[in-house]
């Protein structure tokens, strides 16, 4: 992964001066279309199987041939753990329970915010720094590694987290908090850097696959992706790692003009935007060959 990323390091270097919620859904679309599209037969048989079973499985595949049903489920339960942000069969930390959903584990009606990042703290004048809070989405992450010894209803709520966190922690801001004198609890992933003619740097990097979900958009995204950045000859499974490797992008990341203050707000260059998306389009690849890459090897 390092040896990939310095291919686009040089790019950046090439292109300077540069002053450039995880991916939304098209990003995640985008992401499991391609673990699909890399899972062993007998594995892509397991998924079709437990996401079968799921309570939103007719939802998601509402008018899709037979034959399509498996990778259409295993798509759109990608964007799962967000849209429940906003389904009332779910409930927050704080609120009033809501009743437990028919072919789900008891306590799985909780929308878990916390579960999709886990801010890896750094600072570049010496401020003090605190570690991400647990649960997050490394806890989570490692908790699903004995994803082949769950019972079966466990597996089926399991399967769309997983896909989703995936790909959340190849979003870097997923996985990076700020801390500086102005920022002493941290810029939470890039969500307080405020950026010039709107927006915060969180947001910019969820959208840089695009905000178009349609079938043809996806499919041509993937191709174009998995064109630029083929599976990689080796690739770890480890949660670890995927989130270290996302935390060395933050140089590149923050690498904009600007402090991202409401007085001092973040400039994006043309040059930082067109190599933010390139970043985006590699690390989409990676989540997706490793998600994989994960799923053939622990859930037999």
């Amino acid at each position: 992964m390092k040896r990939v990323f310095g291919r686009l390091a040089v790019l950046i270097l090439l292109l300077l001066p540069m002053h450039v919620h995880a991916w939304n859904k098209t990003g995640h679309f985008v992401v499991a279309s391609i673990a699909y599209d890399n899972l062993t037969a007998s594995t892509k048989m397991r998924v079709d199987a437990l996401l079968a079973q799921h309570p939103d499985f007719p939802k998601w595949t509402m008018g899709i041939p037979a034959a399509h049903k498996g990778k259409t489920a295993f798509v759109r339960a990608s964007a799962f753990p967000d849209d429940i942000k906003s389904d009332p069969r779910f409930f927050d930390a704080g609120d009033p329970p809501t009743p437990e959903i028919p072919g789900l584990p008891v306590g799985s009606n909780k929308r878990n915010r916390e579960w999709h990042f886990t801010n890896v703290p750094f600072t570049i004048d010496n401020t003090p720094t605190v570690p991400p809070p647990m649960p997050n989405a490394l806890t989570k992450l490692q908790d699903f590694e004995s994803l082949g010894i769950f019972q079966t209803q466990m597996q089926v709520f399991v399967l769309p987290w997983l896909i989703h966190l995936a790909g959340d922690v190849h979003q870097p801001l997923h996985t990076l908090a700020l801390f500086r004198q102005d920022l002493p609890n941290g810029d939470r992933g890039g969500n307080d850097i405020q950026m010039l003619g709107g927006g915060n740097l969180h947001a910019f990097w969820d959208d840089r696959m695009g905000t178009i979900t349609s079938n043809n958009f996806i499919a041509q995204t993937v191709t174009t992706i998995t064109s630029r950045h083929p599976k990689p000859s080796q690739i770890s499974t480890d949660p670890a790692v995927w989130i270290q490797d996302s935390v060395e992008q933050r140089f590149f990341v923050y690498s904009f003009s600007g402090k991202g203050t409401s007085q001092d707000k973040a400039i994006l260059s043309p040059n930082y935007s067109l190599n933010a998306k390139l970043l985006a389009f590699e690390r989409a690849a990676l989540a997706g060959y490793l998600l994989a890459e994960f799923l053939n090897q622990k859930l037999p």
